[in-house]
């Protein structure tokens, strides 16, 4: 938020982010030249190389302090007047990605952005929760780029009358056995339960993931990055001391992309702070 950051408010944070897949090549510079209409833009302080597997550039974005939260602009002594934000973006294989650290600012970007025709570029990507927790909890293919794990997950109950909606947490939520229990009680002591609907069709999920958080881990790298998927397409990743995580980022969005975990879609996601997981 500011060019000299203050440690742990600005310099490592959530990253509230767009995950879109392009329809244009140049989809990079078509962002940044359109931001500019909107507020001013300026190097960042994290510069990246391109290479192999992509290329990822940061600017500084002028805008209103209100985009940050009260917390935010008391520990950086800030009023009302504009501050200087960090926003990056970054293209690999077939996916952009691009955002803020706060994410009201990134709703107002993305809102200015599809104003200006952005769904004539590129789609919105939406994880397909469900599927994407069986890839998790399978076995994977040794040749992905990236391994991901399931390290927390909000989820909706239906047709249970006393549970509406489970939290867990944890290095790996399905690798104690807790989950299948729960999963296996849904199907029979739950959905006997009086009030009811029952969850006896083998089609039907019996948990509703509303949010999953993942760990995804570099095949040779070793390289980690933790991102929190929404049902709607919101995104939102713990960006480390310099940026260095953000290359394993774009690598673990690419990779889920291309083993067909997300549908495509029109529709901005919310960018709820609270992801529910």
């Amino acid at each position: 938020m500011t060019r000299d950051p203050i440690r742990g408010l600005s310099h490592q944070r959530y990253f509230h982010v767009a995950l879109v897949s392009p329809r244009r090549r140049d989809l990079t510079e078509w962002v940044w030249s359109t931001l500019r209409k909107d507020c001013k833009l300026s190097p960042g302080r994290h510069s990246w190389a391109d290479s192999a597997d992509g290329e990822i550039e940061f600017k500084t974005a002028q805008a209103p302090s209100v985009y940050a939260s009260p917390g935010s602009r008391e520990a950086l002594g800030v009023g009302n007047e504009e501050c200087e934000y960090d926003v990056f973006a970054a293209a690999a294989k077939g996916v952009m990605i691009f955002g803020t650290g706060y994410a009201s600012l990134t709703r107002f970007i993305v809102a200015r952005l599809v104003k200006r025709d952005l769904l004539s570029n590129a789609r919105f990507l939406v994880p397909k929760l469900h599927e994407l927790v069986d890839f998790c909890r399978s076995r994977q293919d040794p040749d992905l780029a990236m391994r991901f794990t399931v390290t927390g997950f909000g989820a909706f109950v239906p047709g249970v009358k006393n549970v509406k909606l489970i939290r867990l947490g944890g290095t790996d939520v399905f690798n104690s056995g807790l989950v299948e229990q729960i999963e296996r009680w849904l199907k029979t002591r739950g959905s006997h339960e009086e009030g009811s609907t029952g969850i006896e069709d083998e089609n039907v999920h019996s948990l509703q993931y509303q949010a999953v958080r993942v760990k995804a881990t570099g095949s040779l790298s070793g390289a980690t990055v933790s991102l929190s998927l929404a049902a709607d397409g919101g995104c939102k990743m713990w960006l480390r001391k310099n940026a260095l995580n953000l290359p394993a980022f774009a690598s673990a969005v690419s990779t889920l992309k291309g083993v067909g975990e997300f549908d495509l879609s029109t529709e901005p996601p919310k960018w709820a702070e609270d992801s529910g997981v």
